[in-house]
């Protein structure tokens, strides 16, 4: 009969809704489970079509007498998309409700967009529980590293990357740029609460663009306007602060700026 000790045997598809009723027969090893795999490939190339829309475009204003080649250098990161469809969270990270039981969660793409170049990413397992507020995942550069905290409580149904470390520009090019995994969440009807939608987002992104750049344009020397911003060999053009500053100064940078709190892994 159905019922008795089921929920300890159910598949997590069952609990995410998509299977009516199914008990687990491989051990919960959902990695080498034909089910799950048939299962899990249709959703993740689904489930992001309706990602490449936004509504809000963040702009930050340069500040005045900048030569052209450090307003050249700075107006990539003077600018930024939010999505109405996903909420944020004040720790860089958003969430996307697709329905009421699945959750894709991810990394802000302006903060991902100024991460050294060489950062990577380690993640939690899937079928890990996660803690809205808590590390599910470290970011490192170097040798620092930063924790990448949930945005909602739950656990991990799918992630996008099989490989660890994961490489920045593999978390950058998924379909929803910056996602990281799908998430069955604990409180599927109130986690919306505890995050902030997009309007209101806007001004703490904006904040955060602003401080970044002044900071960015209070290291620039008034030596680099006069001669030019060139790398050391040769006189060829830099494209991104990274190359002006060099890693381990640009990492400052950004630590400082965005205030994180980055430990030796």
């Amino acid at each position: 009969m159905q019922g008795e000790n089921t929920m300890d045997e159910s598949c997590i598809w069952m609990k995410a809704g998509v299977l009516t009723y199914k008990l687990c027969d491989a051990q919960f090893e959902c990695d080498t489970c034909p089910l799950d795999v048939v299962l899990r490939q249709p959703h993740e190339e689904t489930v992001p079509a309706t990602a490449h829309s936004f509504e809000y475009v963040v702009e930050c204003a340069l500040p005045g007498q900048l030569t052209g080649e450090i307003q050249k250098l700075l107006t990539p990161y003077c600018t930024a998309c939010l999505h109405t469809d996903r909420y944020y969270s004040d720790h860089f990270m958003w969430a996307h409700f697709h329905n009421s039981t699945l959750v894709e969660i991810g990394i802000d793409e302006y903060f991902l967009s100024i991460l050294p170049a060489s950062t990577t990413f380690v993640l939690a397992a899937r079928k890990t529980p996660l803690q809205r507020g808590t590390p599910f995942g470290w970011a490192y550069f170097g040798h620092v590293s930063f924790p990448l905290l949930a945005p909602i409580s739950g656990s991990i149904v799918t992630r996008y990357a099989q490989c660890t470390p994961i490489p920045l520009p593999f978390i950058a090019k998924t379909n929803l740029p910056g996602s990281l995994c799908t998430v069955l969440p604990v409180y599927p009807d109130s986690e919306e609460r505890n995050l902030i939608c997009a309007e209101t987002y806007r001004s703490v992104l904006h904040k955060q663009m602003a401080r970044f750049v002044r900071k960015a344009c209070r290291e620039l020397s008034t030596d680099r306007q006069a001669t030019g911003i060139f790398v050391n060999d040769g006189g060829v053009p830099v494209q991104t602060l990274e190359e002006v500053f060099g890693s381990e100064a640009y990492i400052d940078l950004v630590k400082d700026a965005f205030q994180l709190q980055y430990s030796a892994p």
